[in-house]
């Protein structure tokens, strides 16, 4: 009886699941809908702000207007990208490709969860570390090379009641059925008409997307207040300065409007230091004007170190093809490095930048928030390190997912290529 009620409890464990049901339509015409298992044990964070999206019980901060908003985030959003032969993309509010929820999350990377072939739900993001947000897309075909690159967090599954889901998938492959234009985007729009979350199972049911671990970003609202106006008529644009009451690792998103109609996204301030006064000026804006300032907590976020290279500290890469590669600094533009198989050189021309730095704030067009966990490294090998024959490193994007390390991304091989890709899981060693 106790081996049997044991069997039981490990099958019910095994059957725990969280599926999203994707409802697509094509023009108004409905494709139907197909089911997507959802990773979430080996994907926790880049599942749970899925989820909390798709329900509405995560905000976002509309890139429109500047509004924090929470309702379900994904219906109605088409999708904005398809490659036949690649993969179909969505998630993008304004259907552009280049917005998000209004914040940035943490890769994610779990070595089970591989881009093997078609079916495979992953994190879209920029060519730089910790930048996805809301927008995902479904693999058509294997994608190997986005290994450790982008988070795999689910497949889309043949499960009652949806057993053909995978068949609508295969479809996204034809050109005729689903024609794209300029962009890869699908002359007819692909819509999402809902996401729909279902739990099956305690254990699937327990799993708390606002789990403090997950590092999730916070949205907030931030206190504003008027300075000064000069000159504000009609006739004459003047000027309005604000001050923020800032905080940091914050970022503050800067929208505008002179009818409460329409809106323009001024800028994105990041914040590196506690600052109690942040005054920001906005020129020509007639004889009103409101503002909307909705900001982004990241202080849950690892921080990259500001001095990687002191003397001492070491870097571990494990390359995806096997074996490791130590970097060890002097504290100058210097070093050594090792590697598994007893090979072992000087290092040259070092060089690194945190780039969050650790005081004052940055403003920018565009946000930019991967800045507070990222690293960038420039060095030289006097020789071939590791399985993958290191030459130099020219700005390699150190995205640290914890204080201790993190992937590795964008980085320039030499002399193979210019454009060549490196994605090598790291460590960060300080000298003791």
């Amino acid at each position: 009886m106790r081996a049997l009620l044991l069997l039981l409890v490990t099958a019910l464990t095994t059957q725990a699941q969280i599926y999203a049901d994707f409802t697509v339509s094509q023009g108004g015409t409905s494709l139907g809908t197909f089911r997507a298992r959802l990773d979430y044990q080996q994907a926790p964070r880049t599942c749970a702000n899925f989820i909390g999206l798709a329900t509405g019980e995560r905000p976002f901060i509309n890139p429109v207007n500047g509004s924090i908003e929470q309702r379900p985030y994904y219906d109605g959003i088409i999708f904005h990208r398809l490659v036949h032969n690649f993969v179909i993309q969505g998630g993008s509010p304004q259907g552009t490709g280049s917005d998000g929820p209004g914040y940035t999350i943490l890769d994610e990377f779990d070595p089970s969860l591989r881009h093997t072939g078609r079916y495979i739900l992953s994190m879209a993001k920029t060519n730089f570390p910790n930048t996805g947000g809301s927008q995902f897309f479904i693999t058509l075909a294997p994608t190997p090379n986005l290994d450790d690159r982008h988070s795999v967090f689910g497949e889309v599954v043949d499960v009652a009641p949806f057993e053909n889901g995978r068949a609508l998938i295969d479809s996204f492959t034809d050109s005729t059925q689903f024609p794209t234009g300029a962009g890869d985007r699908p002359t007819t729009p692909i819509v999402m008409d809902s996401v729909e979350i279902v739990r099956v199972g305690p254990e699937a049911e327990a799993f708390d997307i606002n789990d403090p671990s997950l590092s999730l970003p916070e949205i907030v609202q931030s206190k504003v207040e008027v300075t000064s106006a000069e000159g504000m008529t009609a006739d004459n644009g003047g000027s309005l300065t604000i001050e923020i009451e800032a905080r940091d690792r914050h970022t503050y998103n800067v929208f505008g409007s002179t009818d409460l109609q329409s809106w323009t996204d001024f800028r994105t301030i990041h914040l590196f230091e506690e600052q109690l006064e942040l005054p920001f000026a906005i020129d020509g804006t007639g004889d009103r004007f409101f503002v909307r300032l909705p900001a982004v907590s990241y202080v849950s976020n690892p921080d990259a170190p500001l001095t990687l290279t002191a003397n001492g500290n070491q870097l571990r890469l494990f390359p995806a093809t096997g074996g490791t590669v130590t970097l060890t600094f002097d504290g100058s533009d210097g070093g050594t490095w090792t590697d598994s198989d007893g090979n072992s050189g000087t290092l040259s021309e070092v060089g690194y930048f945190d780039a969050a730095e650790n005081s004052g704030s940055l403003t920018l067009e565009q946000d930019q928030a991967f800045r507070y966990s990222l690293g960038q490294l420039s060095c030289t090998f006097s020789a071939g390190a590791g399985s993958k024959g290191y030459m130099r490193f020219r700005n390699l994007n150190l995205g640290f997912h914890t204080p201790a390390g993190g992937y590795a991304d964008n980085g320039v091989n030499a002399p193979l290529s210019n454009s060549a890709r490196i994605s090598p899981r790291f460590e960060f060693v300080p000298a003791p």
